[in-house]
């Protein structure tokens, strides 16, 4: 690595590893309440840290859920802030096309982040929410725009008639042979199969809880 940007890495480390645990734990902990609590736990943590002495330095204004840590900046700024002002082309047949132009929000930009920063780290992730809060909408714009260029996107959508040979049959139809051999151990020749090389599969199933439980409640598409 270069010792120069290495130097300056190690400078400003102590500036961001408190910001940067705060935001996890915003997030790892706070994530899971609803949009009421968390006034609530934006408040308990702002109290938690001015106890504990930290130098996180949250901003005053809104919550600790409508921000994030820059890095480059050393501050904190407003979600909206961290991608390119939103216009629309003068081409656009608004008759045409309305349905289709997706505005940025807040919490699209939020949740974006985050599923890039999960996906990064092999997290797998399970979106929740009620009907018509745009969830789908916002992972199949991140599939579109946000995908590093090593990722395979394969997205498949749920219904009550979706059964467990149908689920595999999608996904078999996107694998690839990778190679045959015999394994040393057993001596059973096995066949292994995948992505293209150099890529990985990032599965986005819509619908995840719609298929059709059996007799003892069991769901082999979500189990498979």
């Amino acid at each position: 690595p270069n010792p120069e940007a290495l130097a300056a890495a190690t400078a400003t480390l102590p500036k961001v590893v408190e910001p940067l645990f705060v935001m996890a734990l915003t997030w790892a902990v706070g994530g899971l309440v609803n949009l009421g609590s968390r006034h609530k736990f934006d408040a308990f943590l702002r109290k938690l840290l001015k106890e504990k002495g930290s130098k996180a330095s949250l901003p005053s204004s809104g919550t600790v859920f409508d921000v994030t840590f820059d890095v480059e900046s050393l501050s904190w700024k407003p979600w909206l802030s961290t991608v390119p002002a939103y216009s629309v082309d003068s081409k656009v047949d608004f008759k045409a096309d309305y349905s289709s132009i997706i505005v940025p929000t807040s919490a699209s930009v939020c949740y974006t982040t985050l599923l890039r920063t999960l996906m990064r780290g092999d997290k797998h992730t399970l979106v929740v929410g009620p009907t018509g809060t745009a969830k789908s909408v916002t992972v199949q714009q991140f599939f579109a725009q946000g995908l590093d260029s090593t990722f395979e996107p394969i997205a498949m959508a749920f219904s009550a008639q979706t059964s467990a040979n149908q689920t595999q049959d999608i996904l078999d139809a996107k694998f690839e042979k990778r190679r045959q051999g015999q394994d040393k151990d057993s001596g059973l020749a096995y066949t292994m199969w995948g992505p293209m090389l150099g890529k990985r599969f990032l599965l986005f199933i819509d619908d995840f809880n719609m298929p059709k439980r059996e007799t003892y409640g069991a769901q082999p598409p979500v189990e498979l």
